[in-house]
């Protein structure tokens, strides 16, 4: 029977479930609702007003200082070549995304881990604005005191795969919407290409993506097509085995003797590092007889995916282009 807390284990599935969110304990948002109005005035004491799923917020017209409490909302920003003043300390980030945005993520100051944000580490930074990354169903104990230090808009994600309208609303309290939209479209038009031109592949297999969040107490963890990476996979054709096919949410978790569920699945991609290899769960679970006697297991289609919490364009252009190495070897 599926498990659909998805009990965390550890510091880092403790943050996979909070990144999943309402999507798996079932609870309900308003969405992302970025957006501005035109700015005050023009200065450098500008202001401007910033929907917000819970309200418009007053922010600098044209930000230079920003903290971020998550990578969630560091990640966009660094797309469009704004380098946030610091960002929280998030554990094993290198099994979250990949390349420059995870080379230019370490190198920025920090603000304490994601668990445990240091208010006077915030302050010392001297901030004209402050990201929150909203989860619904969860208030940030610091909140108020976020916005003691400088405004704070919360950028709310109803699941997650709302990473592509909040990556969006990130840019765009910096001044920056044009060039993330002009990122968006560079992924809509590559992942519109490998659509057709592996219309062949894409059309005679089932795939599944397997991660980490409650594996190590007999289960396994499957995401289902509107979790991080499902939305990129299925804006580039790919489609799912039985067992996620037309789900929504994140993902559940199961025990090792329903591995039968993805029986039908041709391909799997697992969860892996920004080198490529598995995380270790996902390596454990690859040496259980049952995955070992999966269909894609037998036929040597499971296949690493880096960035698999996909939250920014950049990454999910990573993820098309792993997915485009799979389609060349799949044939």
């Amino acid at each position: 029977m599926a498990n659909r807390e998805l009990r965390p284990l550890s510091r880092r599935t403790l943050l996979t479930s909070a990144l999943a969110g309402a999507a798996t304990l079932g609870l309900a948002a308003c969405g992302s609702g970025g957006g501005t109005t035109a700015p005050a005035s023009n200065g450098s004491n500008a202001k401007r007003m910033f929907q917000t799923a819970s309200g418009a917020v007053e922010i600098p017209a044209a930000p230079q200082r920003v903290v971020c409490t998550s990578y969630q909302m560091a990640a966009p920003l660094l797309d469009v070549g704004y380098s946030p003043a610091a960002v929280a300390e998030i554990p094993d980030l290198e099994t979250f995304i990949s390349g420059d945005v995870l080379a230019k993520y370490k190198a920025l100051p920090k603000i304490g881990s994601w668990v445990e944000i240091n208010l006077e580490q915030i302050i010392a930074q001297k901030p004209d604005m402050i990201l929150v990354n909203g989860v619904p169903g969860y208030t940030d104990p610091k909140m108020e005191e976020y916005k003691k230090i400088a405004p704070s808009p919360i950028l709310m994600a109803e699941k997650t795969s709302d990473w592509t309208k909040v990556a969006i609303d990130a840019a765009d309290s910096v001044g920056k919407k044009a060039e993330a939209e002009a990122l968006r479209k560079k992924y809509t038009d590559r992942a519109a290409d490998i659509k057709t031109k592996y219309a062949a592949a894409l059309g005679k297999t089932k795939w599944s993506m397997l991660y980490e969040v409650s594996y190590g107490e007999g289960q396994w963890s499957l995401l289902f097509p509107d979790g991080w990476i499902g939305v990129v996979l299925q804006d580039a054709g790919v489609q799912f085995g039985s067992a996620t096919a037309g789900k929504t949410g994140t993902g559940e978790s199961y025990s090792l003797e329903r591995l039968d569920l993805i029986a039908d699945t041709d391909v799997i991609v697992a969860q892996a590092d920004d080198k490529g290899n598995l995380v270790k769960a996902m390596a454990d679970l690859g040496g259980q007889p049952g995955f070992q006697n999966l269909k894609a297991a037998k036929d040597k289609h499971v296949f690493p995916m880096p960035n698999f919490y996909t939250v920014s364009y950049s990454s999910a252009l990573a993820v098309l282009d792993t997915l485009e190495d799979i389609l060349k070897k799949l044939g």
